[in-house]
């Protein structure tokens, strides 16, 4: 407990009288007094306990994305009581709940609501709310807190894939920047008619369709189904860093989850191998259905200050999965991974590999920014050395990948969609 302006108030008054000595018995009189009833309020407060909370959560939140919290208080006491609330949320939550201050009938529920907006993934825990509770007296504050244990997961943020689904009605996909990889037309199965697209073989124009109609008509395919893709997903040191208000990581986890949402739409199985800070492997699974199989499986997941093992990582996707199916590598190669190489031979033996290497946008912006002091100047030569590394290890690397996807983060999405069209296209598998 600690004591209300009112109570010091109190205790001032009487350090006053006493100085002033209007009377000798006076003073002693309203300390005891003032201590007396200080004594009675403060046992009076300390049973005032009976709070009841119960609090509304959204059952799945998208990261930077407000949600609403609905908290609502009721107690069992006889009489009114004074109280000040506070609900205790995590700092990654970034709650606007400003502390409720008022009285509080019995039997009345009194429902406060408060927005959240995450800033990080994960499975996040509200687990009590504190209390400030004013004695019957007004003399003493009491603290207390009541558990109440809510779970909010916090999910990727799917606006890339609300965007590709609106665009895939209307087949525009090359809004998105996907290009329209032409077929190598065998491997592929009849599906049905359409009107013609710029872009399309000759050979597709079905003439009896397009005599009757007096308009071009194609025939359009079906691609080869029940393919498997495995996303090689890195969890260390390698794609922590920022270009903006998403880590690298996250960029790479949102366009993983889109292109997992394509490639189940075209009846392929998707599998994802986790390795670095956390190694977790998921089954490969089928059908639109099964994404929030595989969401549920990764939405947790983070970078951490480790460096991945490539050769293990190789190593474990042999011992899981022997069938062979289309592999990519998300990651942020540096010079010093000299072992990459012989994990990539590793896994091409079996499978086909895409490595899809992120490329730190900062750097781009230092080699353009105009050099005016020579502290800037080490800045340039220093971003032109790294990236030039960075690419003589990369055409290394390609020597033993199917395919190399260099790209930004803030583009990544795209450019693993079109890289899964071209192989899948190209009848690689």
């Amino acid at each position: 407990m600690k004591p209300t302006w009112f109570l010091i108030g109190c205790m001032g008054g009487v350090f006053v009288i006493s100085l002033l000595q209007i009377s000798w018995l006076s003073w002693p009189i309203l300390l005891a007094a003032v201590v007396g009833f200080a004594v009675v309020d403060g046992i009076g407060v300390s049973f005032r306990r009976k709070f009841k909370v119960e609090r509304t959560v959204p059952s799945a939140v998208s990261v930077f994305k407000k949600a609403k919290v609905q908290l609502t208080i009721s107690h069992e006491h006889r009489a009114k009581i004074y109280v000040s609330v506070v609900d205790h949320c995590p700092p990654d939550l970034s709650s606007d709940f400003s502390t409720f201050t008022g009285w509080i009938d019995r039997g009345h529920r009194v429902t406060l609501s408060y927005e959240i907006k995450p800033t990080t993934r994960g499975l996040h825990r509200i687990d009590s709310v504190g209390f400030l509770i004013r004695s019957p007296l007004g003399l003493w504050w009491k603290r207390i807190r009541v558990t109440e244990s809510s779970q909010i997961r916090v999910y990727p943020d799917f606006a890339s894939i609300t965007k590709y689904l609106e665009l895939l009605h209307d087949q525009r996909t090359s809004t998105l920047g996907m290009k329209q990889i032409q077929r190598r037309g065998s491997g592929m199965e009849f599906q049905q008619l359409r009107d013609y697209r710029q872009g399309d073989a000759l050979n597709w124009i079905d003439w009896n369709a397009t005599s009757k109609r007096r308009t071009l008509i194609s025939r359009e395919f079906e691609d080869e189904r029940n393919q498997t893709l495995i996303f090689l997903l890195d969890t260390g040191r390698r794609l922590r860093s920022k270009d903006d208000e998403l880590s690298h990581f996250d960029h790479t986890l949102n366009a993983m989850m889109l292109l997992s949402y394509i490639a189940l739409r075209q009846g392929d199985l998707v599998g994802v191998l986790c390795f670095g800070k956390h190694n977790r492997w998921i089954q490969p699974v089928s059908g639109v259905v099964s994404m929030k199989r595989i969401l549920n499986s990764v939405f947790d997941l983070d970078s951490g200050p480790v460096t991945s093992d490539y050769v293990d990582m190789a190593e474990q996707l042999e011992r899981v999965h022997r069938k062979r199916a289309m592999t990519m590598l998300l990651t942020n190669i540096r010079d010093e991974d000299y072992e990459l190489n012989d994990a990539l031979r590793t896994i091409r033996k079996r499978h086909v590999v895409v490595l899809a290497n992120l490329r730190e946008r900062a750097l781009e912006e230092v080699q353009r920014q105009d050099i005016s002091s020579f502290q800037d100047a080490l800045a340039s030569v220093g971003a032109t050395n790294y990236l030039q590394e960075r690419e003589n290890l990369q055409y290394r690397c390609a020597k033993n990948c199917h395919m190399v996807v260099d790209s930004v983060p803030q583009e990544l999405h795209v450019d693993l969609a079109n890289a899964y069209w071209t192989i899948k296209r190209a009848g690689k598998l």
